[in-house]
């Protein structure tokens, strides 16, 4: 398994995503290669492909303890896709010019896990397109204080 001690040593994100995807594919890969696989690739935003890689992960485990906690990880990473897919909806209904439908989405997207600062531009942006300066101003100055105040390393939102 020289593709897995090579994934282990790589800094690099990217190249660590590749080695581990050329280490899954080989017969007996150990299940964290497909866990960390998933993790990056959630990282990077690829939640289906984190979803894929965490059910083989489930299904190549042997300890029911550690499928339990793949099950969990399954879980976050659908319920975090989710919330992505109704912010990406609501950005695209925004780019669309249906303000109403993406107000309505990113209020569900707020409710189902909080990212103030993402939330607030995203406000700002809606406001921007109806005209009003005002309210856009206030949530933009609302997404640079969250910002600043909590950097991403210390949020606890997250």
């Amino acid at each position: 398994m020289l593709l897995v001690a090579t994934a282990e040593s790589t800094p690099d994100i990217n190249r660590r995503a590749e080695v581990l995807r050329r280490a899954s594919q080989l017969p007996g890969a150990p299940p964290w290669v497909h866990r960390e696989l998933a993790r990056i690739l959630h990282v990077q935003g690829q939640h289906g492909r984190a979803v894929a890689r965490l059910r083989h992960a489930i299904l190549c485990e042997r300890d029911p303890r550690r499928r339990a906690e793949f099950a969990a990880a399954l879980h976050r990473v659908r319920e975090r896709s989710a919330t992505a897919d109704l912010r990406g909806e609501a950005l695209q209904r925004l780019n669309d010019g249906e303000l109403q439908t993406a107000e309505q989405l990113l209020h569900s997207a707020r409710r189902e896990h909080r990212s103030p600062a993402l939330d607030y531009r995203l406000l700002g942006e809606m406001h921007r397109q109806r005209g009003d300066t005002m309210a856009a101003l206030a949530a933009n100055l609302l997404a640079r204080e969250y910002e600043t105040a909590f950097p991403p390393a210390e949020r606890r939102d997250q």
